[in-house]
């Protein structure tokens, strides 16, 4: 699995966040940290993501994290899993203050229902 990483100053110490789309992994952003693997702390984040259309739950399965100036938030695209009318061609994208959320809500951006 390619996870893709994202800087986050997390109560005032920065550390490297690894996420696809989810954040998994994440430890202090230092050359010392990085080099040793104890520093890595495994992270659970919170993904009740729900379709504000419909209610349903939304699957995220891959995507990426970043945080975005302009809306001075952490951002989120990913496809879905299962999800209609495509089974894997449905694009999504949520916000967060935190990489490590929540990420509760979610809005569709996108479908791909013609393969």
């Amino acid at each position: 699995m390619r996870e893709q990483h994202a800087l986050e100053t997390i109560e005032g110490k920065p550390y490297v966040v690894f996420a696809d789309p989810l954040p998994s992994l994440r430890f202090p952003a230092t050359y010392e940290a990085w080099m040793d693997p104890a520093t890595y702390e495994k992270v659970e984040v919170s993904s009740a993501f729900t379709d504000p259309a419909s209610g349903k739950a939304v699957k995220p399965h891959r995507g990426s994290l970043a945080w975005n100036d302009y809306r001075q938030r952490w951002t989120m695209i990913f496809t879905e899993q299962g999800g209609e009318p495509s089974r894997l061609g449905e694009i999504w994208y949520a916000e967060s203050d935190s990489s490590m959320g929540p990420w509760n809500r979610c809005v569709k951006v996108l479908t791909h229902d013609r393969y």
